[in-house]
């Protein structure tokens, strides 16, 4: 906002008598003097936080703020003012200015970098509350005894050590929050504070909790999560208020009897300690609702347990139990029960009492049956029993009507992997799928044992692999001159069959991979499990990267068979290190040898095939004889691809009748590489590719392309009509240009439509841009071993929206190996170091660590598509002297979290010996406290499943600003639901219900061209969302919900739209016409609009 602007914004304040005045995020530098003009002001805002994002599965505040590092003298005639919020402004001390507002009654300077709390504070005597977390504050001063007002006092996430004794004063506080520091002792004088009713000490160094806590007699949540605590004291029993106890990631080995009087204790956390019992006082806690122990060393459920019947979720998971008792059948309010990682051998039938179960997970135990009495679980919608000894599943499980989530993942069932985990990546697979599948192979008469297998043949270009393609298929085969390039595009797919020793015939789908780099990173969408893998290496070469393969197929295959083909040229042989090759990859198989020119060697690598996929698939797969039929008429139609209509055609002539069957095949097909139907894409759903060698020649027609490599990977829609001019492609260019931007390996430049680039081609020189070098925040992925090609570019594809001067190709900040991006205020350099096996992130300028989180989850994706990477994640040393370093000592984070699980509050810098505070490393990094609250030790989900259930932090708030003042001029409103702890089904019920009563006269009527429109603008946005998130689970959805909302609040042209749409047709009428669970929070949002205007 330019000054002129202000000032007018100023003046018609002043005019118009506003009591509230917000100016966050108007990129102010500074304030002007006429502020003093707002006498009547109560309310000014110069910066908050205004959301939370999510990333990573993690809350992280996002501030809206200024540039503010001084306030002008003439605040001090703001004599009404009572709220003043400055978050986020450089501000580094509290200007004498605010010290004079003595009316002050709520004060938040939360993340000003500020070192010190003034004694001069004192002089804010009617402060009701204060905000100071997220500074570097160290020391609490006395004078602060003074503010003998305040309710809320909040010093979270500094680096203070002590709780000074004059704190007692404080008499009127409610609430204190001092987690996230280093305090290593709770004082005595606490005891004082006896109107406190929440006690935040989470995320310290304390070890003992003092008798004197007792005397906290209207405390109801006390947190005292990850410190040191060895036990609970037996005083804690008169804390008979409490109704929320978190004492997880301690180093607890007893619960005490005492704990029994407690009998209000809605919630009790205690995972991620050392116990190995749970007492049957414990039944007393009558009024619990959630009781979390995972990850302790517990060995039995005892049978009080029972008595817990207001229990709604239970954890045991990661214990040692081997027995799931009869008793736990009373526990009939049981909506979540979480038993996985222990040493459970059978599910008793008295669990089918637990009708109101919603989430059942037993995964990684050592279960060999499902009982039929699970059927009564009608409530059931998650089943997880991955990694345990199931064969079979009984009919019992198709009669769950409401089971969303199956996960029979790694158990001995007879069903393929590409079916039990689709490659969309949900973390729990869809449940009907799986059922449907298992059961129509159930019937003899209706399936087909197939004896087919893939065999891959990798290697660098111009080894050999397309020689010894064609030679298994015919011995005769001439060979082409040396001369003669005959390098595969991409991929060629040949087939081949022979008779194995059980009699039964084999169909093999030969996948010739070309070598050269350029193709890598459209391989791994085809490198899959279940197949055999041949390696081809020319022997003449003595720098064959044989380590380089081995490590791609480990990381995308599952650990398939490797066959090791020397291809020895001329007779010339090679030697091999192959003790040390075979003893980090169990996998390979011995060496063959084999000259192609000749055939030596071609016989027994023939039958060493012939055997290694005989041992792969003994008893062959069950497949559906429908499925089989469509697939069969798929790979025998002459065409490169079909529209969905002739696809569904095929189907329903085979007996395939449902859509949903219709699309799971096509998805099952999609996986094994045999077509492509990316069926989430907007563009490429509407049309099935049959030949996916077609498409992805098609692909490198345009990267192999000498004017495109020339250009440095630039392209226009000019060049793809150019190369893509043979009438195979005239009605493909759409899609197969979709095909590339699926492969990630290109973008399109924003605001220069019809222009593209691809990252891989660009010039390995980076370009020269300035860096400030100050302040910078570093991360940095050092990767075990092997580092795969193309992540960088892949990231680059990713976040190319953000590069800077993205749209001018000449001065955009991106080359091969490196890029420049820009958000808001912030800078971030990311530059590989390929030999170095590192990936280094440096950020600068202001709010680094929302963005550097935002960039950590880009790139978490990403690693999370190679199953057995190894890397560590290292964070910057931040003592004194590292501080001052451009490259600091870096701390592996596995290693500082093992820091935290071992109650070591400090770690050694190897470079300057000082003892560096082990959360400080990780707060100021990518580990907030809030995220913390989230996670054990083992990295999962805590109870509250984050989002999902409705938190966010302490709170999840919904902020809707009607903000016309800075526009319209008008006077600024602020709704807020706190919805604290509360469940966000229960929100969704609200909203339903409200919007039901405003909106019934709209339910018959026919939509709108703005309903229909608006209808299916969100539709689009919620199916998109679902690409990332799990839309079939509580935190899912949440997290469907936010994003979705924040990108309809980013975009007023679609946010006008809906508000129109729903004061045409009502919310409901909205709702109705779009199929998501996530919908209802984002029409309550747009209402919320409504009602704001």
């Amino acid at each position: 906002m330019i000054r002129e602007e202000l000032l007018e914004l100023i003046d018609r304040a002043a005019d118009e008598v506003w009591t509230e005045l917000d100016l966050s995020g108007k990129e102010l530098t500074e304030l002007p003097a006429e502020i003093g003009k707002l006498t009547q002001l109560e309310t000014l805002i110069l910066g908050k936080v205004e959301k939370w994002q999510w990333a990573e599965g993690k809350s992280i505040p996002t501030v809206t703020t200024n540039q503010l590092t001084v306030l002008p003298q003439a605040l001090e005639a703001l004599e009404n003012l009572k709220t003043l919020r400055l978050s986020g402004n450089p501000l580094r001390v509290i200007p004498e200015v605010i010290l004079g507002l003595r009316q002050l009654e709520y004060l938040n300077l939360t993340s000003v970098g500020l070192l010190e709390i003034p004694d001069s504070i004192a002089q804010l005597t009617n402060l009701t509350q204060l905000r100071l977390h997220s500074n570097q504050i160290s020391t609490i001063p006395d004078s602060i005894a003074q503010l003998t007002n305040l309710t809320q006092l909040r010093l979270h996430s500094n680096q203070i050590s002590t709780i000074p004794e004059s704190i007692a004063q404080l008499t009127n506080l409610t609430t204190l929050d001092l987690s996230s520091n280093q305090i290593s002792t709770i004082p005595e004088s606490i005891a004082q504070l006896t109107n406190l009713t929440e006690l935040y000490l989470h995320s310290n160094q304390i070890s003992t909790i003092p008798e004197s806590i007792a005397q906290l007699t209207n405390l109801t949540e006390l947190y005292l999560s990850s410190n040191q605590i060895t036990a609970i004291p037996d005083s804690i029993a008169q804390l008979t208020n409490l109704t929320q106890l978190r004492l997880h990631i301690n180093q607890i080995s007893i619960i005490p009897e005492s704990i029994a009087q407690l009998t209000n204790l809605t919630e009790l956390s205690l995972r991620s300690n050392q116990i190995t019992a749970i007492p049957d006082s414990i039944a007393q806690l009558t009024n619990l609702t959630e009781l979390s122990l995972r990850s302790n060393q517990i060995t039995a459920i005892p049978d009080s347990i029972a008595q817990l019947t207001n229990l709604t979720q239970l954890r045991l998971n990661s214990n040692q139990i081997s027995v799931i008792p009869e008793s736990i059948a009373q526990l009939t309010n049981l909506t979540e029960l979480y038993l996985n990682s222990n040493q459970i051998t059978a599910i008793p039938d008295s669990i089918a009492q637990l009708t109101n179960l919603t989430e059942l997970s037993l995964r990684s135990n050592q279960i060999t049956a499902i009982p039929d009495s699970i059927a009564q679980l009608t409530n059931l919608m998650m089943l997880d029993l991955e990694k345990n000894q199931v064969t079979q599943i009984p009919k019992a499980v198709s009669q769950l009507a409401h089971l969303e989530k199956l996960d029979l993942r790694s158990n001995p069932i007879s069903i393929p992997p590409d079916i039990l985990a689709p490659k969309e990546g949900e973390k729990l697979p869809d449940a009907r799928p799986i059922l449907d599948y298992y059961f129509r192979i159930q019937d003899p008469t209706a399936a087909t044992q197939l004896y087919e297998a893939k065999i891959l043949i990798v290697g660098e270009g111009g080894a050999g692999k397309t020689s010894l393609a064609r030679k298994l298929l015919d011995s005769d085969y001439s060979l082409p001159p040396e001369t003669q390039d005959t390098s595969t595009q991409g991929i060629d797919i040949l087939r081949w069959e022979f008779t194995g020793r059980n009699q039964q015939v084999y169909k093999v789908n030969l996948w010739d991979f070309g070598g050269q780099e350029i193709y890598h990173q459209t391989h791994q969408f085809f490198l899959t499990e279940r197949s055999l893998y041949l390696l081809v290496a020319d022997s003449r070469k003595e720098d064959t990267d044989h380590y380089f393969w081995l490590q791609i197929i480990r990381l995308l295959s599952d650990d398939s068979p490797v066959l090791l083909i020397q291809n020895e040229k001329l007779d010339r042989t090679c030697n091999l290190n192959l003790r040390e090759l075979r003893a980090e990859f169990a996998n390979l198989k011995p060496p063959l040898s084999t000259n192609l020119a000749d055939n030596r060697g071609l016989s027994a690598i023939q039958t060493a095939i012939q055997h290694s996929l005989e041992d792969l698939l003994p008893d062959g797969i069950p497949f559906p004889t429908p499925w089989l039929n469509v697939r069969y008429s798929l790979e025998n139609d002459g065409r490169n691809y079909i529209d969905c209509a002739d696809y569904e055609a095929t189907c329903r002539y085979h007996g395939i009748l449902k859509r949903e069957e219709m699309f799971d095949l096509s998805r099952f097909l999609h996986s094994l590489g045999i077509c492509l139907h990316f069926q989430k894409d907007p563009i490429l759903r509407y049309r099935l590719i049959l030949k996916p060698n077609w498409g992805t020649a098609a692909v490198y027609k345009i990267l192999d392309n000498p004017t495109v490599k020339q250009q440095l990977g630039q392209f226009s829609d000019a060049d793809l009509n150019d190369i893509w001019q043979a009438q195979q492609y005239a009605d493909m260019r759409s899609e197969l240009l979709q095909l590339m931007k699926a492969f990630k390996v290109c973008y399109e430049i924003p605001r220069r439509e019809g222009h593209y680039i691809a990252p891989h081609l660009l010039s390995p020189d980076s370009p020269y841009y300035d860096w400030d070098t100050s302040q910078n925040l570093l991360l940095r992925y050092r990767y075990k071993g092997f580092m795969p090609k193309g992540i960088l570019t892949r990231f680059i594809v990713e976040m190319h929206k953000l590069i800077e001067n993205v749209s001018d190709p000449d001065q955009a900040l991106v080359w091969k190996t490196g890029v420049v991006l820009v958000q808001d205020r912030a800078r971030a350099e990311v530059t590989e170091r390929y030999h170095n096996r590192e990936i280094r992130i440096r950020l600068s300028g202001s709010h680094q660590r929302d963005f550097l989180v935002a960039l950590h989850y880009e790139f978490q994706k990403i690693h999370d598509t190679y199953e057995r990477l190894e890397y560590d994640t290292l964070i910057p040393c931040n003592c004194t002297h590292c501080k001052t370093q451009l490259q600091p000592f870096p701390f592996p984070r596995d290693r500082l979290q093992r820091c935290i699980e071992q109650g070591r509050p400090t770690i050694e810098c190897h470079e300057s010996g000082e003892n560096v505070n082990v959360r400080r490393l990780l707060d100021d990094t990518i580990d907030s406290d809030i995220d913390r609250k989230f996670y054990g030790k083992d990295g999962e989900l805590d109870k509250m499943e984050a989002l999902g259930r409705g938190y966010i932090g302490d709170r999840f708030n919904i902020h809707i600003h009607n903000t016309n003042q800075q526009g319209d001029h008008k006077p600024v409103t602020e709704n807020t639901n706190n919805l604290q702890g509360a469940n966000i089904g229960n929100f969704a019920n609200e909203v339903k219900d409200n919007a039901r009563q405003q909106a019934n006269q709209h339910i018959h009527q026919a939509p709108s061209h703005n309903l229909a429109q608006a209808a299916q603008d969100i539709q689009d946005l919620l199916n998109h969302l679902d690409q990332t998130y799990d839309r079939t689970t509580p935190i899912g959805q949440a997290m469907i919900s936010a994003k979705a909302i924040e990108s309809i609040e980013k975009n007023p042209t679609l946010k006008a739209r809906i508000i129109n749409a729903l004061k045409e047709g009502g919310t409901t009428a909205l709702e109705e016409a779009i199929d998501h669970p996530a919908v209802k929070p984002v029409i309550a949002l747009v209402k919320g609009f409504i009602e704001a205007e």
